[in-house]
């Protein structure tokens, strides 16, 4: 049986994990407004499709590949 020691180490670690991937979000969303700020000064197509497509494609087997 686990102890309580080890399982709070665990629940730690993953709320660390859950940190991470809120800080990587938040990048990731400043970077999707810089790239939506260009797009509309250049006034170029927000969304296009194709390239949402590959997009969704290849995280799919991204995620796939590592089990999720």
């Amino acid at each position: 049986m686990v102890d309580k020691k080890e399982l709070k180490e665990e629940r730690n670690k993953i709320d660390q994990i859950d940190d991470q991937i809120l800080d990587l979000l938040q990048q990731r969303k400043q970077v999707v407004q810089d790239v939506l700020k260009r797009k509309v000064e250049k006034q170029l197509p927000v969304f296009v499709a194709r390239r949402e497509h590959e997009k969704t494609d290849v995280f799919r087997e991204k995620a796939k590949s590592r089990g999720l």
